[in-house]
Order: structure tokens, then sequence, then C-alpha cells
């Protein structure tokens, strides 16, 4: 029987299938970066961005989103003078 390969590399989280999903993440990542925004709107676009049924396709509607919250973030930094 042969023995598995150890994996190396980036590995991205597994997904309910058992597979390793890069849009699971992508979703995860902007969905945490819109709602850092710390506004209501961020957390709107937030939620949103985790019921995308069709990311391969829509993702760039949530890059939109977090491009119209990215101000808040840039006020929420700057007045904490990190920038």
């Amino acid at each position: 029987m042969a023995t598995k390969k150890p994996e190396r590399g980036i590995l991205f989280p597994l997904d309910k299938k058992g597979g390793r999903s890069t849009s699971d993440a992508g979703k995860a990542v902007i969905a945490a970066a819109l709602r850092g925004a710390g506004t209501e709107e961020g957390s709107k676009f937030a939620e949103a961005c985790e019921k995308e049924r069709n990311w391969r396709f829509k993702y760039n509607k949530h890059f939109k989103n977090l491009v119209k919250v990215s101000k808040y973030i840039y006020i929420m930094f700057s007045s904490q003078r990190i920038f």
C-alpha cells in the first residue's frame, strides 16, 4: 500500500467535504475585514458575503463593498496614530 506524502506549503483549512477550498477561506477573510470596519454597514456586508452561494463569479461585489467601508477602517486606525 502506498504511503501518503506529507502535505507541504500553505494549507487552506479543510472544508465540509474534506477538501481545501480557497473560496471558503477567501470569503471568511473578506467577511472578517468587512466586519472589522466596526459599522452597521460593514456588518450587513459581512453577512451578505458569508451567505454568498456563487463566490466564484460574485466575489467582486464583496471586494467593492470592502472598498466602500475602508474609509471607516482608515479613520479608525488614523485616530490611533498607527500610520
